[in-house]
């Protein structure tokens, strides 16, 4: 995390990118740690606290495990839009990988609170990275998660995160034992076409192309044309951003 946190008001382009991507009209209401009404607004962010006592004391077992779950263990000034189009500026946010909970301050002392209803809000943008809370299909239902968007358009790349909790191992014979510990795992890919719901894609060829389905033969023409890797993060951006181009046409 950088050192020199800046406010969003500082970073202007951030603000461009989300208008751009939502095409949202701001209300003009923009609320900040700072703003009078600070903290009945933040009622409106959390319906649990974090530091209520089951969930401290998951806190404190976590100083105890190797690794961590959360994207950074320190809070950093974030951006919070609702989908009323209101503004809550410098908030300090964290993400729970593991828990997939976004966290915030309302002040230091309060500890940490828990965004229980994220279905309200359109982004959270934190660390300069954009988050959308976005329901997929798993299992035949509906499930919400949050999700990094790495590329917009028609067709957005979504990125998700994955960290698992490794139970600790006794020593057997001549292995020894070993802590628990939070690992981090091959993140996840999505691709979401218009408003339909995310599709998960393996970074494989079969999968990518089913997922561009009606384009598929012009997104593999444009892979082999540009020697891109299937298996290659950077790759699938560059076919979402090909695959938009195509109906800019």
């Amino acid at each position: 995390m950088n050192s020199d946190r800046q406010s969003i008001r500082k970073k202007p382009y951030m603000i461009l990118v989300i208008l751009f991507i939502g095409c949202i009209t701001l209300s003009g209401q923009v609320i900040t740690k700072e703003h009078e009404g600070w903290t009945e607004k933040a009622d409106f962010l959390h319906f649990r606290n974090a530091m209520e006592k089951e969930l401290y004391s998951k806190e404190d077992l976590y100083r105890n495990i190797e690794g961590s779950p959360f994207l950074n263990n320190n809070f950093a000034d974030g951006v919070l839009i609702t989908n009323d189009s209101i503004m809550y500026e410098n908030v300090p946010l964290r993400y729970n990988i593991f828990k997939d909970e976004m966290e915030f301050l309302i002040t230091p002392d309060d500890g940490p609170r828990i965004i229980g209803n994220p279905r309200n809000f359109l982004y959270f943008i934190l660390d300069d990275r954009l988050f959308a809370y976005k329901a997929f299909m798993e299992k035949d239902r509906p499930v919400y998660k949050y999700f990094e968007i790495v590329r917009t358009g028609k067709c957005q790349v979504l990125k998700r995160k994955n960290v698992v909790y490794v139970e600790p191992q006794q020593s057997r014979g001549i292995v020894g034992s070993s802590p628990a510990k939070f690992e981090e795992r091959r993140d996840s890919y999505y691709l979401q076409f218009g408003t339909l719901s995310p599709v998960e894609v393996n970074l494989r060829r079969r999968s990518i192309l089913d997922a561009f389905d009606q384009k598929r033969d012009e997104i593999a023409a444009f892979v082999n044309d540009n020697n891109l890797s299937y298996r290659n993060p950077d790759d699938l951006i560059k076919m979402a951003e090909y695959y938009n181009r195509l109906y800019e046409d």
